[in-house]
């Protein structure tokens, strides 16, 4: 995609949950982050990179064995600097120097750094998202405030975080015929946001209202406010079932700490796109994990993998992102972690229990919504 000094950010409106501040740019995806966020997508790709090494003789590495099969494509971060809001569009410009160097104008107290990632929701046509926080320890005791720690320890006991180890954050679902299905908790419809672009949106107080009597109904929410066909939905199911089971089985490999990250369930929502397809096409054209693509020009001029990491050269970003697939071929569906600003390698301590639970407890139910259909 071109990235130039005026290259056009506009609010991103396909979030289901996170703050607010984020932008997109068709395939990229920016938003504020912190040091720590920055280090473990840098530490992330380094020890992955490593693996592939050494997987030239060995030849053990597979799509999905690797933690950053599952992350955003990432490729480094820009630093503070003036993003401009157009009246007439409602769409930010993006005033890049030599210095490369970028910031919102409104609500940027304190924030320096922002990073720079690919665009999840890029090409989907209708994004339906649900935002499922992991573990139910959601803090870094180390880094936090006992305040902070007191009111999220209470959420935890409060929620599934507790009970299941992980949380509906949020979620998004295209029907532009808004009818609801019967309540599945007292008030329900009361956690419905106004949408304008024929969606179901639930705040935060959706996926905190549930409980081990009806996490499973709403997970099959998701699928089930839907203008989708039984079939359809029964492949989504699958799909996303057997990439639960790849994450679980690659995250017992690594050993880091990811407090509060979440994973990022995404499918197309416009039935018109699934029509196009047949039903006994679906795994050829909505593979598990989508291989990177490559463009013409990558093979023949390398980038310093220090340049990858932070990118402060505006020829270096624009060389990045002009790289990125502008065009690849529209996903029907996606499974991602994200969310690691509270994330840190912790070498010599085993694998992250807190996040395989959740993960475990999500099979759990995928299961029993795919034996149900």
């Amino acid at each position: 995609m071109p990235f130039n000094n005026k290259t056009k950010f506009e609010p991103s409106k396909h979030q289901a949950a996170g703050h607010d501040g984020c932008l997109i740019s068709d395939s990229i995806f920016v938003k504020p982050t912190i040091k720590q966020e920055l280090e473990f997508y840098s530490y992330i790709n380094t020890i992955d990179q490593s693996r592939e090494s050494n997987s030239i003789e060995n030849d053990d590495i597979y799509l999905g064995s690797l933690l950053s099969h599952w992350m955003p494509k990432f490729y480094g971060n820009l630093k503070e600097g003036t993003i401009n809001e157009t009246k007439e569009s409602n769409k930010l410009d993006l005033n890049l120097d030599d210095n490369s160097s970028i910031s919102l104008t409104q609500n940027s107290k304190n924030v320096k750094d922002y990073i720079v990632l690919q665009n999840l929701y890029h090409n989907f046509k209708k994004p339906n998202i649900m935002d499922i926080k992991l573990g139910s320890k959601l803090t870094d005791d180390s880094k936090t405030t006992e305040e902070k720690i007191k009111r999220l320890n209470k959420v935890s006991c409060e929620t599934t975080s507790g009970s299941h180890s992980f949380r509906i954050c949020g979620m998004k679902v295209f029907n532009n015929q808004k009818i609801l299905p019967d309540e599945l908790f007292e008030g329900m419809n009361d956690t419905i946001l106004d949408d304008k672009d024929d969606y179901f949106q639930f705040n935060k107080f959706f996926g905190r209202s549930f409980d081990s009597n009806n996490i499973k109904q709403g997970i099959e929410l998701f699928f089930k406010l839907s203008m989708l066909s039984p079939i359809q939905i029964s492949h989504l199911i699958d799909i996303f079932l057997k990439r639960l089971q790849l994450i679980y089985n690659c995250l017992l490999d690594y050993e880091v700490r990811m407090f509060s990250a979440s994973l990022l369930f995404i499918y197309e929502g416009d039935p018109k796109v699934w029509n196009e397809i047949n039903s006994e096409d679906f795994e050829d054209v909505d593979p598990l994990i989508k291989e990177p693509e490559i463009s013409d020009d990558e093979e023949s001029e390398e980038i310093d993998d220090n340049d990858k990491a932070i990118l402060n050269d505006y020829k270096v970003v624009k060389n990045l992102i002009d790289k990125s697939p502008a065009n690849s071929s529209p996903p029907l569906s996606s499974l991602n972690l994200i969310d690691f600003a509270h994330s840190k390698p912790t070498p010599n301590e085993g694998y992250d229990e807190n996040v395989i639970r959740g993960i475990e407890n999500l099979i759990k139910i995928f299961t029993e919504l795919q034996e149900k259909i």
